[in-house]
């Protein structure tokens, strides 16, 4: 074997090598793209998952992200939420409104709750409006979560209006009325 087949043979290794390397590498990545991929589906299923309405707002107050929620009670697609102004679509408004926990928490940049009555959403809502940051602990947005109370608030006014009616109907009696609890004790 003379020393130019010698040099051959070993630049096919090196080339062998090297390409077998490639391949584990290329292979890693792939592997690593598909455990990239499952772990954003499986976010994106647990983020549209959540009951509550979950919106991701930037400091410009831009829809960055929101939760299937959001779109259904809206009755639009998510899609046509995302790079809008939040207090046109949340709110209606040309502007945000006083009592907007978002605009609350990219003014202090302190988190802010709230319970309001929102039109547009067609319910009593609590808002959780939470600061979010960059890697640089820089302001870079809000998460909001609204839990819809309006179940709540129903019974909530049902039961005022009944203890009213019962206090009307104990007040202007002519009789003596006696509550005893289930112990006998008069209450």
């Amino acid at each position: 074997m003379t020393d130019k087949d010698k040099a051959k043979d070993h630049l096919i290794e090196e080339l062998t090598k090297n390409t077998n390397k490639l391949k584990q590498d290329i292979y890693i990545q792939e592997r690593v793209q598909e455990i990239l991929i499952k772990a954003k589906n499986e976010w994106e299923q647990t983020f549209d998952a959540i009951p509550d309405i979950v919106v991701i707002i930037d400091s410009q107050l831009r829809i960055i992200k929101a939760n299937r929620k959001l779109a259904e009670k809206l009755g639009v697609k998510r899609d046509d939420l995302i790079g809008k102004f939040c207090y046109n679509v949340i709110h209606g408004t040309e502007e945000p409104p006083s009592y907007c926990p978002h605009g609350k928490t990219l003014a202090s940049g302190k988190e802010h709750t709230g319970e309001i009555y929102e039109d547009k959403l067609k319910g009593h809502y609590l808002f959780s409006s939470t600061p979010l940051h960059d890697d640089k602990g820089e302001f870079k947005g809000v998460l909001e979560i609204a839990r819809d109370v309006s179940e709540q608030k129903l019974a909530e006014e049902a039961l005022k209006q009944s203890d009213a009616k019962a206090k009307a109907i104990s007040d202007s009696s002519i009789d003596a009325i006696i509550v005893i609890d289930g112990k006998g004790v008069i209450t």
